[in-house]
């Protein structure tokens, strides 16, 4: 990845278009050779997905909103447009970003109140929010969203984590402290960057050498490899620090195994074979992964564990 401005050749052609812009990257510090950067960690959001999640947000004349994550301004200049600056508040955890936003909308005549902090913790100041919009994706969703906004308001923000595809939650926020609803569809966004992902593959995190418990289970595994299904989201829910990986055979015969690994040395892969009545088990260190895995599969149908995505501070 490397830069381009407003003289490169497809600029209005990208700015236009209805893709998710890269920003920044490396933390302000390309990594790789030569300048190149090597990790996206922030972008202008794709503009369909921007008006699907202030949609969302139903937002009314009078409502202060807080949003997590300012990065270019955009999202902040259009709940100016429709609320008035006095009411939106944006908070932006990089210096360069919080400065570059807060310049950009003054100079399309917009001055919402932009802070320079960590959004995990929200904005102690001028709570509660009616609302709160997240524009970065949470693997566990702070506390302070929910204690920031007032009872009967919104917390909207995209959720994933390592195991799970990106989600839009929109929670609403009860009386008694909690917020519960149920995802929307997909967004996909950068995560917050204490919540990031561990670096490096597969091989990097698992210890074949390790000793092995073996065992047969009669859970069909398919239902753990379909994206954006209703497994998929339980299990990235309820089991901690979940990564999977999948390895398909190359014979055609439609076998595959499932690893799955927690980044802290334990590991689980179950072999699927087409019409098998049972598929071998493989696990190691100190968590049962397969076990943990079962249960949450145990709890569908869902009615999305919200609450096990919270993290209080």
């Amino acid at each position: 990845m490397v830069p381009v401005g407003h003289e490169g050749p497809y600029w209005w052609e990208n700015a236009y278009a209805d893709f998710a812009l890269p920003t920044q990257i490396d933390d302000g510090t390309p990594a790789g050779a030569g300048g190149r950067g090597r990790y996206t960690i922030s972008s202008a959001s794709q503009p369909s997905l921007v008006a699907r999640m202030l949609e969302t947000l139903r937002v009314r004349d009078g409502m202060r909103v807080l949003e997590i994550g300012t990065a270019t301004g955009y999202n902040a200049a259009l709940l100016s447009a429709r609320l008035g600056t006095d009411n939106v508040t944006t908070i932006e955890v990089d210096p360069h970003l919080a400065e570059q936003g807060r310049a950009v909308l003054a100079s399309a005549g917009f001055k919402p109140t932009v802070v320079c902090g960590d959004g995990a913790l929200g904005v102690r100041g001028g709570v509660p929010f009616d609302h709160v919009l997240a524009t970065v994706a949470a693997k566990r969703i702070p506390y302070a969203w929910v204690e920031q906004t007032r009872p009967g308001g919104l917390a909207v923000t995209p959720w994933s984590n390592d195991y799970a595809a990106t989600a839009l939650l929109r929670l609403e926020v009860g009386h008694d402290g909690t917020a519960s609803d149920r995802p929307i569809g997909d967004a996909p966004f950068m995560w917050l960057r204490d919540q990031r992902s561990a670096k490096g593959a597969w091989s990097d995190h698992v210890d074949r050498d390790a000793p092995v418990r073996r065992s047969q289970t009669a859970v069909d595994p398919r239902p753990l490899a379909e994206p954006r299904s209703g497994a998929e989201f339980a299990v990235g829910a309820m089991v901690p620090h979940l990564v999977k990986a999948l390895f398909h055979a190359r014979d055609g015969s439609g076998e595959y195994t499932l690893s799955l690994y927690d980044t802290h040395g334990s590991w689980a892969s179950v072999d699927f074979v087409p019409g098998a009545a049972e598929y071998a088990v493989e696990q190691a260190g100190p968590r049962d992964l397969w076990e943990e895995t079962e249960a949450a599969m145990a709890a569908q149908p869902v009615t999305y564990p919200t609450e096990q995505l919270w993290t209080r501070a």
